[in-house]
């Protein structure tokens, strides 16, 4: 039984779906392979942007009560989607997942075989992951994987609040001279400074909004 969180690669297959058209029930007849042979799992490809991608895993809970885990398949998805296998194959309802790690709930002594279908944002950071947390111990492999400060966050933190400091200079200059190319100046700091800080702020983050940000906001 998962204690805390761990990597199950070794026990996931992938099946993409290069026309991004195909039924689920079809999907779960297809020739899935391990996920360890997929040669792009750590920077998907331009050329499979376009693809759907499937993550199959079995489980077995051998506790005498249900589990509640939480799946994390990599990043940047714009859509995740969790399905059960069987005849039919059922749509688990999850809701939108924004923050990128798909829940999964499990009865005592049942062994299910689940389908994770997603959906890439067009950016070079894609990735794709497989690994099992605990519902008790989310936050702490939230905060291992993205939370904690490091040299870029740092530098973009120092950086932006320099950038806030040059907004307020300028406004301030602005309100006293009433000369408009301070304010112009302004705007250009404050779109700066967004760009900076939420790069910085989001880096290794997997959510729906990083995605979004680094697809269609990140212009640097």
């Amino acid at each position: 039984m998962l204690k805390a969180f761990g990597d199950v690669e070794h026990s996931t297959q992938l099946f993409v779906d290069s026309t991004g058209s195909m039924p689920i029930q079809a999907v779960m007849n297809a020739p899935f392979i391990p996920l360890g042979a997929y040669p792009y799992k750590e920077k998907i490809s331009y050329k499979d942007f376009p693809s759907v991608f499937y993550l199959r895993l079995q489980l077995f809970n051998n506790s005498d009560s249900a589990v509640k885990l939480f799946f994390y398949p990599g990043k940047l998805y714009k859509k995740l989607s969790l399905y059960q296998a069987g005849n039919p194959a059922s749509l688990v309802h999850t809701g939108f997942i924004s923050d990128g790690f798909v829940p999964i709930e499990i009865g005592a002594a049942q062994t299910k075989v689940f389908v994770i279908k997603g959906n890439f944002f067009k950016s070079s950071f894609n990735k794709i992951s497989a690994q099992l947390i605990t519902s008790k111990h989310i936050k702490l492999f939230k905060n291992e994987l993205f939370g904690t400060m490091n040299h870029k966050k740092t530098a973009g933190i120092i950086l932006s609040g320099m950038l806030l400091m040059m907004i307020f200079v300028t406004l301030l200059n602005y309100f006293i001279t009433k000369k408009i190319e301070f304010l112009y100046n302004s705007v250009y700091s404050l779109c700066m400074f967004l760009i900076i800080f939420l790069s910085s702020y989001l880096t290794m983050n997997p959510s729906w909004f990083k995605g979004f940000f680094m697809s269609y906001l990140d212009l640097l």
